[in-house]
């Protein structure tokens, strides 16, 4: 398998360990690859959580390499559900920042 091939495989591997983890709420999140040919790295996502817990308009601010794990990482946070924020006991949104990490395995 050449590298190409083995990076799509290893970033489909990694968009379901996301989506896995996507119930982990906002904590620092790393993923363990046993992989070489994926380098370790990380996303920064900003986005909005709306009144009733759904990510809405995320979007990469950041990320180490660039561009390796942005469509993934993305594509995890936008499965996230949040418990809304209250403000005088109505629901508001607010805007929020995650990072996903992404490292080797050894």
């Amino acid at each position: 398998m050449n590298k190409s091939k083995e990076m799509r495989k290893t970033i489909l591997y990694l968009t379901f360990i996301l989506v896995f983890l996507a119930s982990c709420g906002n904590k620092r999140q790393t993923i363990n690859v046993k992989n070489s040919a994926i380098p370790k790295g990380w996303v920064m996502v900003q986005f909005t959580i709306n009144k009733t817990g759904i990510v809405e308009s995320p979007v990469v601010i950041d990320s180490d390499p660039k561009g390796i794990f942005d469509k993934e990482a993305i594509q995890a946070i936008l499965k996230y559900k949040f418990k809304p924020r209250y403000k005088k006991g109505k629901a508001v949104e607010v805007k929020s920042t995650q990072i996903i990490y992404f490292k080797l395995a050894e």
